[in-house]
């Protein structure tokens, strides 16, 4: 592990990025951090038993800036173990992470530097959904995120900002599950250093189109729900495990059954979440009708 460098002006912050046969994307990914406002960061990139020009363009990129670190391993070991590889080799004083096919806006680090407070576990943000050629900021709640907020669901997203020393060996990816790793990690790191706080900045940019294979609706998605259920449902009541399993149908675009659904409407959000689900599957085009009209009414009023 490396030495923590901690200035209180400007403390080093790094980026983890873990990636495979993805070499086109990645150098966009790479430049969103480069190309920061703030400039005290390093960039860790894990190739993780990729077969194309990824190793080759890592390798240039590293011996042009002294602030990129590279990971080669020959063989795929897993996005969670790349990204736990990642951490491990990190000097910052803080670490947040970076998916290979998304990327940072200009000013993501610098605020995330400004807003931080100790009493959060971790910092967060929206954001900004890429798609089609259009840009649409993630309508979604803000501030702080408790624990109880965290039994219903991920109330976080993707990415976080946090210190690196809370990543430790209790508090890193379990490179068993095949999806909800995020979630089950924050889980962990609400329940053991406090509530997180979302920021409203819409500062990471997911880009959907590239978007093929993403964890929230591939084959291992549910499997990853069960394991979730296994490892934590005994801290969650029936209706926060309810809520989980309602969250898991949504991700995965797996309307249940009437009866079903109807037995699983245990409270607002379990409901608006069937009920949308139900009309996603079933009248795509009502759907998305209404979350244009929602999102207009939602700007109105800001």
């Amino acid at each position: 592990m490396g030495i923590v460098n901690f200035d209180r002006e400007e403390p080093l912050v790094s980026v983890y990025i873990p990636t495979r046969n993805r070499s086109e994307l990645l150098s966009r990914a790479i430049e969103s951090v480069l190309s920061q406002t703030y400039a005290n960061v390093e960039v860790i990139v894990v190739n993780d038993g990729s077969t194309d020009s990824t190793a080759q363009m890592l390798d240039e990129l590293q011996r042009d800036h002294h602030n990129i670190c590279v990971i080669h391993n020959q063989h795929s070991r897993g996005a969670c173990a790349a990204r736990n590889q990642a951490i491990d080799a990190a000097s910052g004083y803080f670490v947040t992470g970076l998916d290979d096919d998304d990327c940072f806006s200009h000013s993501r680090i610098a605020q995330f530097v400004d807003a931080y407070d100790d009493r959060y576990s971790f910092l967060c943000t929206t954001k900004t959904i890429v798609q089609a050629g259009r840009s649409q900021p993630e309508l979604r709640p803000t501030g702080e995120v408790s624990f109880a907020d965290m039994k219903r669901g991920n109330a976080v997203g993707n990415q976080i900002f946090i210190r690196r020393d809370r990543m430790d060996q209790d508090h890193r990816f379990t490179e068993d599950m095949p999806a909800w790793q995020d979630y089950e990690c924050w889980f962990r790191l609400v329940r053991d250093y406090g509530s997180a706080r979302i920021l409203s900045n819409a500062s990471y940019e997911m880009y959907l189109d590239a978007a093929h294979d993403r964890i929230s609706d591939s084959p291992g998605a549910a499997r990853g729900c069960c394991m979730f259920l296994e490892k934590h449902g005994h801290a969650l009541d029936d209706r926060q495990r309810n809520a989980i399993q309602v969250s898991d149908w949504y991700n995965r675009r797996a309307a249940p059954r009437f009866m079903d659904g109807f037995r699983s409407m245990k409270d607002l959000g379990s409901t608006r979440k069937i009920l949308a689900l139900w009309l996603l599957t079933k009248a795509p085009g009502c759907y998305r009708m209404l979350v244009r009209v929602v999102g207009m009414s939602r700007q109105g009023l800001n």
